[in-house]
């Protein structure tokens, strides 16, 4: 997995495939969404975050930082409650997507 060459397989994906044509000018879908569904398939094997939660194994929390406070915040559903959010897979994508209000 480590030597695998994940920008020539995007560029593979951008230029062999016709839909990709549409859908890369469309201004709603982007390479990192390609490079988001390239992980999704060969990395994570469409692995949703529901997945984390049905394994016995050890409890992983992923940390990123709010660009405005700069404080602090762990991808857990206690963070994503408190502000009315919840992880969803729609569509396959396994994605998560805001639920509540705005």
């Amino acid at each position: 997995m480590l030597s695998r060459n994940f920008e020539t397989e995007l560029a593979k994906r951008i230029i062999l495939s016709p839909s990709n044509w549409f859908r890369l000018p469309s201004g709603t879908f982007g390479k990192s969404d390609l490079f988001a569904e390239l992980y999704d398939e060969t990395v994570f094997d469409n692995a949703t975050f529901a997945d984390l939660k049905k394994g016995n194994g050890p409890l992983v929390v992923i940390n990123g930082t709010d660009v405005t406070t700069g404080a602090r915040f762990s991808f857990t559903q206690d963070q994503f409650d408190a502000i009315c959010g919840a992880f969803q897979g729609d569509a396959g994508t396994g994605r998560w997507r805001r639920t509540g209000p705005a």
